[in-house]
């Protein structure tokens, strides 16, 4: 007979599992923003109870992916001006102290390969960037292409948070890279299939590179809030276009 301990071992599992299903159908916009989420109907449908199902809502919603709503219930995140220019500040705050411990705290060795990460992260910015004009790209394959960019863009940001040390951080600087992941999946579609990195300027990651490999605190902040806050406008407006298509 099972034991409580290993019933809630099994738990645990079938919750983690459930989580990063939805995330995953959430992050690619299989599950739209405001996509109701019905917990008898996503139980039956990932085979399920509903306890773990309700687990996995739970911490989705701790990560801003889901939200809970009077007379609704659960529902994929709505993207709104208040919540695009809340994750836009918060972005800014935690990419700025980011940049501003690596300049202090990263090796001499971390500093090098930080800065062969920017020149290969803005060789491939600048292909798609070329690519971005060509036609003939099937959606699929512009799909594919969207993921690879912001998966290299976000484990190059992500690399500069881990210099600190400090896990909560870490944490907190992943989860927002992830709602920045759903937003882009969201107003990009077929309309904007290479907004993001192929926006880039030339060297800019680079350029932040070199800031933050100055090891001036001060100068690694400016560089960084100049970087995070470029298309800041353009993503609120491309926002609001697409929720006025829906």
């Amino acid at each position: 007979m099972p034991t409580p301990e290993t019933r809630d071992n099994a738990r645990e599992t079938l919750a983690a599992s459930a989580y990063l299903q939805l995330r995953g159908r959430i992050l690619n916009g299989e599950l739209a923003p405001g996509t109701r989420l019905v917990r008898r109907a996503l139980a039956r449908e990932l085979e399920i109870s509903p306890i773990p199902l309700t687990e996995a809502l739970i911490r989705l919603e701790m990560e801003g992916l889901v939200e809970n709503e009077p007379m609704v219930g659960a529902r994929v995140k709505v993207w709104t001006p208040a919540a695009l220019r809340a994750d836009q500040v918060l972005r800014e705050a935690l990419e700025c102290q980011a940049a501003r411990m690596y300049a202090e705290m990263a090796s001499d060795e971390e500093m090098v390969d930080l800065l062969a990460e920017a020149r290969k992260l803005d060789a491939f910015a600048a292909r798609e960037k070329k690519r971005a004009g060509q036609a003939g790209a099937s959606p699929k394959n512009l799909l594919l292409r969207r993921k690879k960019a912001f998966e290299q863009h976000m484990a190059f940001h992500l690399r500069i948070g881990a210099c600190s040390g400090f896990e909560p951080f870490q944490e907190q600087l992943e989860t927002l890279w992830r709602r920045h992941s759903m937003l882009l999946t969201w107003i990009g579609g077929s309309r904007e299939p290479h907004w993001g990195i192929a926006d880039a300027r030339p060297g800019w990651h680079l350029q932040l590179a070199e800031a933050i490999a100055t090891r001036d605190r001060d100068v690694a902040e400016r560089v960084m809030r100049k970087h995070v806050c470029h298309g800041q406008q353009r993503a609120l407006d491309l926002a609001m276009r697409r929720q006025a298509r829906t």
